[in-house]
């Protein structure tokens, strides 16, 4: 299984998130139900590693449910919305990292730089810009990530409500 942990989102700050990735001219928007801030990717993982992994959830410290998107960015093909504060989310990271790294030393230990990814495959790098505004986080959840009937489907394996 590939998995990851990511903080979600409530659904009124996906939806207006995903209205934001709708305006590229030329990508693909992420799907609302897929919006997440990735705090660790995992990648491949299962049996007893999923135990472990679960695990992991209950110790993490605590973050806060408010954040704020500031503004776009973007890497290659990649259009992203920034998240303050960025503290408390590398934070938890660097948790992740700390408590996972002997178990699974290829996760990612580059520092984190908290993100929402809007649009993949993007050809143009100007989406309508936007007002910062807050977004409310659910949780931080182990997601799976795998395809349903060919769509990109994050899955939530285990949920620690904020």
């Amino acid at each position: 299984m590939r998995l990851f942990y990511a903080l979600t989102f409530d659904e009124a700050s996906r939806t207006r998130l995903h209205r934001i990735a709708r305006t590229a001219e030329v990508g693909t928007p992420t799907r609302a139900e897929n919006i997440h801030l990735t705090l660790l990717f995992i990648g491949e993982a299962g049996g007893r590693d999923i135990t472990c992994l679960k695990g992991v959830l209950s110790a993490l410290p605590p973050i806060p449910t408010i954040y704020r998107c500031s503004g776009l960015g973007s890497f290659g093909s990649i259009i992203w919305a920034a998240v303050e504060p960025a503290e408390p989310l590398i934070t938890c990271n660097t948790a992740l990292v700390k408590d996972l790294k002997v178990e699974f030393p290829w996760i990612d230990t580059r520092p984190l730089t908290p993100h929402i990814t809007l649009v993949r495959k993007a050809q143009r790098k100007d989406l309508s810009p936007f007002t910062p505004f807050e977004i409310n986080a659910e949780s931080i959840s182990l997601m799976h990530s795998h395809r349903v009937g060919g769509v990109l489907t994050y899955t939530p394996i285990a949920v620690r409500p904020l």
